[in-house]
């Protein structure tokens, strides 16, 4: 800005002494009336110049493109600015140097649109100085060849710009996606590593038990042995139970990514106070048949199951629906236990599994294992969350 102020200044003066046709003393050779006229015609050129010095810090803003877009013209407000200095630079010498630094930035900014506009402003911008200058002192020819020479350095300086700004920026979505890849091959020598860890832990433990069977058979078989050999095979059995367990640990430790995985423990009836705590509205019935018992005595898969079907329930209710209330229904028949769990969906909202839904995959695959079945649906702008358990 204050580069374009001098170069600026410097022309003005010029220009007033050309045109005013000043002598060495300083007086004008011009008429009275007239120099009055070319005084006025002056002053709204330098008023003009220096709104273009004023515009071009605005003009000269630009804003990076979104990934690969390369045709992003910039903020709106500094394509206005850019246009308006360029049509003052074209009519005030003072901000000459201000209107061709702002065709610059608007030509590299790759909008052809904003580029026109700037080129339009310039040539009625030069058509109306011509018009109301007090008297002939260009020829038009020489007016026209000026502007078309402004225009070309313009276009060609910013189409040059404009060219080395995309490399710049294909270079940076190439550098993002390459570390977006580095990210994903981390995550899976990661996700490989917990994976060998669990099956190590998983021999380990799966020997350590075959131990304590070997051992336990002992005791259970031999009633004879001395007081100090049982001493020896229990403490072989405590040793083994608690390297064990250390292994198991290890095992669920490695396998679990959540931050947030709830204690495989947690029971149904603390899920639902936990989710009442936090403000939901849950109605939980559970009937008579299903008792503390039948629960316990079910494969711990198909427990851990159940209580993850209800974790996921509660989650996408407060996701789809935070303010509805849910409602979840535990019971059994001769072969099964069943649980539903239903939540009517906000207005607008609803449950779309090409977004999403990896939660509700899970479930399917977590309760096929456990030998049951776990479905999902929508009826009446209502989610329905239905899981199918074998209690014997």
């Amino acid at each position: 800005m204050a580069a374009c102020a001098v170069v600026g200044v410097v022309a003005q003066l010029i220009e007033s002494a050309i045109v005013l046709e000043l002598d060495d003393s300083g007086t004008s050779a011009l008429p009275p009336g007239e120099e009055l006229q070319w005084a006025a015609y002056f002053g709204v050129h330098v008023l003009l110049g220096l709104v273009a010095l004023v515009l071009l810090p605005i003009a000269l803003r630009h804003e990076p493109p979104d990934r690969l877009g390369y045709d992003a013209a910039g903020p709106l407000e500094a394509l206005v600015a850019g246009v308006i200095v360029a049509g003052c630079g074209s009519v005030s010498v003072l901000g000459f140097a201000a209107g061709l630094v702002a065709m610059v930035s608007i030509f590299s900014r790759g909008s052809w649109r904003w580029s026109l506009a700037a080129a339009l402003a310039v040539t009625m911008g030069w058509a109306g100085d011509l018009l109301l200058a007090p008297g002939p002192r260009v020829v038009w020819w020489q007016v026209l060849l000026v502007l078309l020479g402004m225009l070309t350095i313009a276009a060609a300086v910013g189409r040059v710009r404009f060219r080395r700004r995309r490399q710049q920026w294909q270079l940076e979505a190439a550098a993002s996606m390459t570390r977006a890849e580095m990210r994903a091959r981390e995550v899976q020598a990661i996700e490989e590593e917990r994976r060998r860890i669990a099956r190590d832990m998983h021999d380990s433990l799966s020997h350590r038990l075959s131990l304590v069977a070997v051992h336990a058979g002992v005791l259970e078989v031999r009633d004879d042995l001395p007081p100090d050999v049982v001493r020896k095979q229990a403490s072989i059995l405590r040793e083994q139970a608690e390297l064990g367990v250390a292994d198991l640990r290890a095992v669920l430790t490695a396998l679990r990514e959540e931050p947030d995985a709830i204690d495989p423990r947690t029971s149904i009836d603390e899920l639902v106070a936990s989710a009442r705590t936090a403000g939901a509205e849950v109605r939980y019935v559970r009937h008579p048949q299903v008792t503390t018992d039948l629960l316990e005595a079910l494969p711990s898969a198909a427990v851990h199951t159940l209580r993850r079907t209800v974790q996921e329930g509660l989650t996408n209710a407060r996701k789809h629906a935070p303010d509805e209330p849910i409602d979840i229904e535990l019971g059994r028949d001769d072969t099964r236990v069943g649980l539903t769990m239903t939540n009517p969906l906000s207005a607008g909202r609803d449950v779309d599994r090409s977004r999403g839904g990896m939660g509700l995959i899970g479930l399917e695959e977590r309760a096929r294992l456990a030998g049951g079945q776990c479905t999902s649906a929508v009826h009446e702008n209502t989610f329905v969350l239905k899981l199918e358990l074998p209690w014997r």
